[in-house]
């Protein structure tokens, strides 16, 4: 059992190899604590819907209803053409589906202005690259190949798409005939044949919308709510996956959050790392919360008096 230094009960693991392992159902608590209102946990976790939010909080079953004026805003659309027939894949990068979503009319903060998502048919787990032209889809493929090749032990079996050219140059064709991948393209003008894609980008927009209207962040900084709605939506109950989260099916030992979620631009304060830091100069740095760290254990933040991102575990919010 994991306890604070006031006592207080925070979670329960097991032992493993000299390891103290957080159990997955008790990670899930750190997404929604007992003092937080329903309204906090739907900004926290990147504005999910209210049966995604009660499956990840239960304390919050009885809740019949929950306004958000941002969703409102952000995620108002036409009806659907219809469900998808075919099957799911059997395991996990049988299937692979790609889009690229762009130009952005405001460059992002890193000079990006597209994206282009992969996600696997099996999990439903998405990866997301950031461009600054479409003639890079080409080179995140590759990486993105081979991080499933040396991570997972596996190799993309089939990558479907639309017909857009970055997907049919013949070194993207020559690649994939090299690699023995199967390339599946939807026919001209009909985007519903790369259905889960255009779904899976439709949802990180609606999202994204949703991060950037509550707090009010400059839309230069889309890609980091884009980034943050990845991580969110990669996290949230799916229910192609009879209510399982695409994290938890292509990562089963892994705990869901590293740091605890907060609310994408919230205000912030960073410790000033910088050398030149004297004794009598402030401690922290006053910061915006923008997205979470992939490869640390710690937040990813802007401070607006440097002008440069900061990626930090000893951060402290408003």
């Amino acid at each position: 059992m994991f306890r604070d230094l006031t006592t207080n009960h925070i979670g329960k693991g097991h032992v493993s190899d000299d390891l103290y392992i957080l159990d997955e159902r008790e990670s899930r608590s750190i997404a929604c604590s007992s003092v937080m209102s329903p309204f906090e946990a739907h900004c926290r976790l990147g504005h999910p819907s209210l049966p995604l939010l009660k499956k990840l909080c239960p304390q919050f079953q009885n809740i019949p209803s929950l306004e958000c004026e941002s969703c409102r805003f952000a995620k108002h659309h036409r009806h659907s053409i219809g469900p998808r027939v075919n099957k799911r894949a059997e395991s996990a990068f049988e299937l692979v589906h790609s889009d690229v979503w762009g130009p952005c009319p405001v460059v992002s903060k890193t000079g990006h202005k597209y994206f282009v998502t992969f996600v696997d048919d099996f999990s439903r787990m998405t990866w997301i690259y950031f461009m600054k032209s479409r003639s890079e889809v080409f080179t995140h493929f590759g990486a993105f190949c081979a991080e499933v090749k040396t991570q997972f032990n596996a190799s993309v079996r089939i990558l479907r798409s639309d017909n857009a050219k970055e997907y049919m140059s013949e070194s993207f064709q020559s690649y994939m005939r090299q690699h023995g991948i199967l390339h599946q393209s939807s026919c001209v003008d009909t985007p519903s044949q790369n259905g889960v894609a255009e779904r899976k980008n439709r949802h990180l927009l609606e999202t994204t919308r949703a991060l950037l209207f509550q707090m009010k962040v400059p839309k230069q900084f889309w890609a980091d709510a884009v980034s943050t709605a990845c991580f969110l939506i990669n996290r949230m109950p799916s229910t192609v996956l009879n209510g399982d989260m695409p994290y938890s099916v292509i990562f089963p030992n892994k705990s869901l959050f590293s740091v605890e979620p907060k609310v994408f631009g919230s205000t912030c304060y960073v410790r000033d790392v910088r050398p030149f830091v004297t004794k009598l100069d402030p401690k922290a740095l006053k910061s915006i919360f923008l997205s979470y760290s992939c490869l640390q254990k710690g937040y990813q933040c802007y401070s607006t008096k440097l002008g440069k991102y900061l990626v930090s575990n000893d951060v402290v919010f408003s």
